[in-house]
C-alpha cells in the first residue's frame, strides 16, 4: 500500500469549541480566524458577547464567558445573531503536516 503523500489537511470547525481544539492540534484559519479574534474580545468584560450572559436561558449564564464550553453553548444559543447579527459561521482551518501553527484566538482558555 502506497503513502497517501498529504502535504496539507483541511477543515470546517463546525462549532466554536472545535475550532479550539483544531487550534490545540497546530492548525490556523484559511477564513474565519478575524471573527474568532473578535468573539474572543466581545466576551471580555463591557463587550457584546459578554452583556448577552445575563441568565436568561441555561445557556446564557454569567461566568461561561471563561470556558470553551461556556462560550461554545452560548453561541449556539443565539448570542452572536443577537449582538452582530450575525450567523456562526464554520471557519475553514488547516495544518501543513510536519509544522504546527500556535495560533490561539482565546488565551487563557479552560476546556
Amino acid at each position: 500500500m502506497a503513502p497517501l503523500e498529504l502535504k496539507t489537511i483541511t477543515m470546517g470547525a463546525f462549532f466554536y469549541h472545535n475550532a479550539i481544539l483544531w487550534e490545540r492540534h497546530g492548525f490556523t484559519y484559511f477564513k474565519g480566524g478575524k471573527m474568532m479574534e473578535r468573539i474572543h474580545r466581545e466576551f471580555q468584560p463591557g463587550g457584546l458577547l459578554y452583556q448577552k450572559l445575563d441568565d436568561s436561558t441555561p445557556f446564557r449564564k454569567k461566568g461561561m464567558e471563561k470556558t470553551v464550553r461556556g462560550r461554545s453553548w452560548a453561541i449556539h444559543d443565539g448570542v452572536l445573531v443577537e449582538a452582530f447579527d450575525e450567523e456562526w459561521e464554520s471557519p475553514k482551518m488547516y495544518k501543513m503536516l510536519g509544522k504546527n501553527y500556535t495560533v490561539n484566538t482565546f488565551p487563557g482558555q479552560i476546556y
